[in-house]
């Protein structure tokens, strides 16, 4: 009960932030004085419902774990873009942080996505690539940058750094 009601929340302030644009605009309606996100639970319950009709509780647990590691493996991901465009605001605490920590982490939860059971990976996937499609033409510029600038500014101040200013040229 109290995950459904945090999940209610984080889907009221997905939409608060229109991050999927008019999709869910339903889900910003809040009721009474400590701004209940009514709407959101019901939506909530309404996706519990549907995972509980696929069936056993051992196929419930594949695909909540499956869905698990596919946002520990977003996390991973995003840890090594930020290390690989240099991002200056990225410091993680890690002792023992590196790019390669990161894509063996990605690595190591794609395989134990496919280890649990390959075709709900494949459907988990397709759920998340459509989820990045959605957001990626719905939801509005924010001023908090986006990874592809961020590569593109590493890539500019690599070559800059390579120029040899100390030649002259004669034109």
């Amino acid at each position: 009960m109290s995950n459904m009601i945090g999940a209610s929340r984080v889907l009221n302030r997905l939409a608060q932030d229109k991050l999927f644009g008019l999709l869910l605009q339903p889900a910003t309606v809040e009721f009474g004085p400590s701004g209940n996100p009514v709407i959101s639970v019901v939506i909530s319950w309404l996706c519990v419902v549907l995972v509980f009709m696929v069936g056993t509780m051992n196929r419930i647990a594949k695909m909540t774990s499956i869905f698990f590691l596919l946002s520990y493996m977003g996390v991973n991901v995003a840890c090594l873009a930020l290390e690989l465009t240099s991002a200056p605001n990225f410091r993680p605490n890690f002792k023992y942080f590196s790019w390669h920590s990161c894509a063996l982490g990605a690595i190591s939860t794609i395989t134990m996505m496919l280890v649990i059971d390959a075709s709900m990976s494949a459907v988990a996937i397709v759920i998340l690539m459509l989820l990045i499609m959605i957001l990626h033409y719905q939801a509005p510029i924010g001023s908090w940058g986006s990874i592809s600038q961020a590569l593109i500014y590493d890539q500019v101040r690599k070559y800059l750094l390579l120029l040899d200013s100390s030649k002259d040229h004669v034109k």
